[in-house]
């Protein structure tokens, strides 16, 4: 009993790390986050959700699904000033239209561009992560 308890915890530790590394990363920035890093990009936010906590003081959290010059998106966290959160989340929040996605873009979803600084943030546990910090 304590091999397979001992297995299972292996195996969920595992998959908990591999859903951390890739969940909440765009694929447009994967290859080389250096070349966006503290510049000021356009995206296309295609949905946004707002996250369960205040990610920085004075900064709400939205756990965005991007694309960026037409390349395929992703997930990615967009830091949002505490004041124009509820705007952001009702500007961005849903699609105006339901659509499906093929398998190599997402050119039929609706979007909407975003200027944000594309950023490296350390969250209280001291985990590193490149977001979007909206102004």
């Amino acid at each position: 009993m304590k091999k397979i308890i001992s297995a299972l915890i292996i195996a969920l530790s595992a998959t908990f790390a591999f859903a951390q590394q890739y969940r909440y990363t765009a694929d447009w920035y994967k290859s080389n986050p250096a070349k966006y890093l503290d510049k000021v990009v356009t995206v296309k936010i295609c949905a946004a959700k707002p996250s369960s906590f205040e990610a920085m003081k004075g900064y709400v959290s939205f756990h965005c699904w991007t694309a960026y010059n037409d390349e395929r998106g992703g997930y990615i966290y967009v830091l949002v000033p505490s004041n124009k959160a509820r705007a952001f989340g009702r500007d961005y929040g849903k699609p105006k239209a339901k659509s499906k996605v093929n398998g190599n873009a997402s050119a039929n979803i609706p979007t909407r561009d975003l200027r944000a600084k594309f950023v490296k943030v350390k969250w209280e546990g001291g985990a590193e992560e490149y977001v979007l910090m909206a102004d």
